[in-house]
């Protein structure tokens, strides 16, 4: 026997969601035609730059986590640990699904622009990387974002020939922060090792240095106040301190990161190993 009350409840139940994920799609839709303020030339980009295996993932997921901020680095938008984009979609009170395929979008397109304009050696017509870094500045960014938070390490890719060009930042948006973060030699070539982007501790110390001059020669050319240099180590060992000259630099609110950076610790157990050799390697080379 069918239960009336049981099929109209439930019918009731489809209609409301039905109505919702609705008004999300074409809310979303809209949503696609970029207004002057939506487009990522009018949004604070905040890059993080660092050799890969020196904190720069780290930092952008603990800053992503805003309700205010978007992370459009590359892969991000498939991570959910420590930062869930479901969760976020929930804080802008939007659909999660619809939240996440816009997200997905835009770091898509976002990562595929620059990856052209940022294969090293930079030997690219000054035409094609015109034409694409206006691409850039007119990448639609939810309303409800103000901050843009985009990690990048030296180097990246695939085959490890994307290096950043800081200066083309400053052709993107109005409003740049510029996040260094600087790691013990040793550790950030440990890290390297361990993370499997190469076979032997002696390619590690070498692309380590090999990235750390890249990234250097492009900071000297910028202004101070245009960038902040913090280390893994005071991150880790000096959070507070560290977190509340984040939050002053970015402008965020005095203790906003720091009720997210419970999570951050040191070193594993297992990486000692790993560093131990390589501090032995850069005996041998001194």
């Amino acid at each position: 026997m069918i239960n009336i009350k049981f099929m109209a409840d439930y019918f009731n139940t489809v209609i409301h969601y039905s109505k919702k994920l609705l008004r999300s799609s074409i809310a979303v839709v809209v949503d696609t035609f970029p207004t002057k303020r939506d487009r990522l030339s009018e949004k604070n980009l905040i890059f993080i730059a660092g050799v890969e295996g020196s904190g720069t993932t780290l930092v952008n997921k603990l800053l992503s986590e805003s309700k205010n901020a978007m992370s459009i680095t590359h892969h991000d938008y498939l991570s959910s640990e420590p930062v869930s984009i479901a969760d976020k979609a929930e804080r802008l009170h939007k659909t999660p699904l619809i939240r996440t395929l816009q997200h997905f979008i835009v770091a898509k397109k976002f990562n595929h622009l620059v990856d052209k304009i940022w294969h090293f050696p930079y030997s690219h017509n000054q035409y094609i990387k015109y034409g694409t870094l206006r691409r850039l500045c007119d990448l639609k960014i939810p309303s409800a974002i103000s901050n843009v938070v985009i990690k990048r390490s030296y180097p990246s890719g695939k085959q490890g020939v994307i290096f950043p060009n800081l200066a083309d930042l400053f052709c993107i948006s109005k409003n740049i922060k510029i996040i260094h973060l600087k790691r013990d030699l040793k550790e950030n070539a440990a890290s390297v090792l361990r993370r499997g982007f190469v076979n032997n501790i002696e390619d590690a110390i070498r692309r380590v240095k090999h990235a750390i001059m890249i990234l250097e020669s492009q900071l000297d050319a910028l202004d101070d106040s245009d960038v902040l240099t913090i280390t893994y180590e005071d991150l880790v060992k000096n959070k507070l301190n560290t977190l509340a000259r984040l939050e002053k630099f970015l402008g965020y609110e005095p203790g906003e990161l720091t009720k997210w950076g419970s999570w951050i610790g040191g070193s594993s157990v297992e990486s000692r190993r790993v560093l131990e050799d390589c501090q032995a390697q850069l005996e041998k080379d001194l």
